[in-house]
């Protein structure tokens, strides 16, 4: 039936599909209570105070556009956990769309940028930030977005699309305050490519414009710019878990190897499906692995030595990663798509399925939980994981 349809109208209806299957394995299971989640716990508070009431007092750096996002769907509702839980399923219906459109760019046949977003919206990460509220998959959105113009700025040579590149970047600023520092190097690339002063001037006024309109409100709910700065200056929360500020203690040594324990566990599963694809790697655009490099490494570096160990992070430069493997595979035999499938089913028991080791207090059954599962939001702790199953009992 796929035969007899345009290109556009199979694009429209895997687009639909790719959905429906993304809705189907989360809205189910949206847990009625997140307060799990420390910080889903004050964004809610925060998005039921007035604006400019001086009580403001989300934690640094303030994520001032999650909050006034969250108010505004206040007005329509008053349940706060609703208004997380809707803002994270309209984000993950547009990460994975952006993701379909972006490899189908990147020159993946549609049915393959199909099976590869499906494939990466079962992804631990993605699964656990969407059901357990907070504002961590801006990262991802944001990951995917500014790779999809910087894809047209250095390879299409569309020099005007440096000023969509600003407007985005500061845009998402506004909800993750951290996206400054990690997508600011692929920033510089960009205006290098686009070989034009004008473009790169206007561009900078964009961003320029953009973060006054979400960092003037986010100073004045804290009391002005000295009251903001003060708090920020004594801010502590990440100075015992951070090589920056604590040095090489053991808690950041134990948060970075978090970092690691989590990025293989996310791509656990289908990492054989590439190794087996080694023979037909493909020499990739070496601009194309520019710009995954500059995605992934300065938010991977950034997680390393200033904001360690917390799992949803990987947002950020999970995407730049995933896509890297991609371009070394190839949807070519029926023995690989069938694997596909297999890794999806695995994917699915691994989230949904029955715990392994429940409450182990054996060393080597814990590490196999926190491989095989992933043991709760924020940390490893034996007497709980937040599978989707657990969190709806």
């Amino acid at each position: 039936m796929l035969n007899n349809l345009s290109k556009q109208r199979k694009k429209i209806l895997l687009f639909f599909i790719l959905l429906l299957i993304t809705y189907l394995i989360r809205i189910p299971f949206l847990p009625e209570k997140i307060s799990f989640n420390n910080d889903a716990v004050i964004y809610s508070k925060n998005i039921e105070k007035d604006f400019f009431s001086q009580s403001y007092d989300v934690h640094m750096p303030g994520y001032i556009s999650y909050i006034y996002l969250g108010r505004f769907f206040y007005s329509f509702t008053d349940n706060t956990i609703i208004i997380q839980h809707l803002i994270n399923i309209i984000l993950i219906g547009l990460i994975i769309c952006f993701l379909f459109q972006f490899l189908n760019k990147l020159g993946f046949p549609l049915l393959e940028s199909f099976c590869f977003s499906l494939l990466f919206s079962f992804n631990n990460v993605l699964l656990l930030g969407t059901v357990t509220g907070g504002n961590r998959m801006f990262l991802a959105l944001c990951s995917i977005l500014l790779m999809s113009v910087a894809y047209e700025i250095m390879v299409n040579n569309k020099a005007k699309w440096l000023l969509l590149y600003a407007l985005l970047y500061a845009f998402f600023i506004g909800f993750r305050q951290d996206i400054s520092f990690y997508f600011f190097p692929l920033y510089i690339l960009v205006m290098i490519y686009s070989k034009d002063l004008k473009w790169m001037i206007y561009s900078l006024l964009i961003f320029t414009g953009i973060c006054l309109t979400w960092f003037i409100p986010l100073v004045l709910e804290y009391g002005g710019f000295f009251s903001y700065f003060h708090i920020l200056r004594n801010y502590e929360t990440i100075q015992d878990s951070s090589f920056l500020f604590s040095g090489f203690s053991l808690s950041p040594i134990i948060n970075i190897i978090r970092i690691f324990i989590y990025l293989f566990n996310t791509l656990l599963f289908i990492l054989p499906l590439f190794f087996i694809s080694k023979k037909d790697q493909q020499s990739a655009d070496h601009k194309i692995i520019q710009l995954l490099a500059f995605a992934f490494f300065p938010p991977f570096i950034f997680q390393l030595l200033v904001h360690n160990g917390n799992f949803v992070q990987l947002a950020a430069f999970l995407p730049p990663v995933f896509i890297y493997l991609l371009l070394k595979f190839r949807l070519k035999t029926i023995r690989r798509k069938i694997g596909i499938v297999l890794i999806l089913a695995l994917l699915f028991f691994q989230f949904y399925g029955i715990k392994m080791f429940p409450n182990p207090t054996n060393f080597y059954k814990k590490a196999f939980n926190i491989i095989w599962l992933q043991y709760s939001y924020d940390g490893v702790q034996s007497e709980k994981t937040l599978r989707l199953k657990m969190l709806t009992e």
